[in-house]
């Protein structure tokens, strides 16, 4: 029997130790609980480094508390829910950032939750706060962004590395007689000059002509390598520069 079991025993020990030590040194934050005897909270039985830094408490303060206790606001969360779910059919599932706060500490959590062969459930979690703010601060960053473009005069369209249309603004619709959903994903159809004005002529639906004088900038959007195309009216001025040619010619 000991010739058996001492190397089972020494196998058990060392999972253990290799448990408890990626426990303690990963980056992440790992919570461990098991059910409470009563009702449908959790009991904390391991909390690491890595959640002590995010949840900005100490393991002695949560270890041996209920859930509820220990994190009052989380009730309001989805993690406490999915703890409950993942309790009940053992099937790990992740659960997309959203917010936690109370008194002490809030922000934005990302939370992979398993359960052990113990029946205790883990929750794996990543501080995302710096992350969403700067996605919130992007997407506040390009909607003003938008709204300065939407109302400038000049015709403007961002073109890909294909050179089909990405984005037209309202008088770039206006100069080339289509909306926004003809244009965007269809082939520009000119040639790009960097760092020259081009002229361009543009056929309209009706079978007008208008003409635009064309500047390409590149520059970095969404990602991905773009051009921004400036394209300035002129068929008033065309139009008045020919007519001024056959008065010339009249003469």
């Amino acid at each position: 029997f000991f010739a058996v079991g001492n190397p089972m025993i020494r196998r058990s020990r060392e999972g253990d130790y290799r448990f408890r030590h990626l426990f303690g040194n990963i980056r992440s934050g790992a919570l461990v609980v098991r059910a409470a005897v009563k009702g449908d909270d959790f009991v904390v039985t391991g909390f690491n480094p890595g959640a002590e830094r995010i949840e900005g408490v100490s393991r002695q303060q949560v270890i041996g508390r209920t859930l509820s206790d220990a994190f009052p606001a989380l009730h309001q969360s989805r993690l406490l829910e999915t703890l409950r779910r993942v309790s009940r059919t053992g099937t790990p599932e992740h659960v997309p950032a959203s917010a936690y706060g109370d008194e002490r500490h809030s922000g934005w959590r990302e939370n992979y939750v398993y359960k052990l062969p113990s029946g205790e459930i883990v929750a794996l979690s990543e501080d995302v706060t710096e992350r969403k703010e700067a996605d919130d601060a992007l997407k506040e960053s390009e909607a003003r962004w938008r709204s300065i473009i939407e109302a400038h005069t000049q015709g403007i369209v961002i073109v890909d590395a294909r050179h089909d249309i990405r984005f037209v603004n309202r008088a770039a619709e206006t100069l080339f007689g289509h909306t926004a959903r003809e244009l965007i994903g269809a082939p520009f159809g000119f040639p790009l000059v960097q760092g020259d004005v081009a002229e361009i002529e543009i056929i309209r639906p009706a079978g007008s002509i208008a003409y635009g004088e064309m500047q390409a900038i590149p520059m970095r959007w969404g990602g991905q390598d773009v051009f921004l195309l400036f394209i300035q009216d002129v068929s008033a001025h065309k139009r008045a520069e020919r007519d001024l040619r056959k008065l010339f010619l009249a003469i």
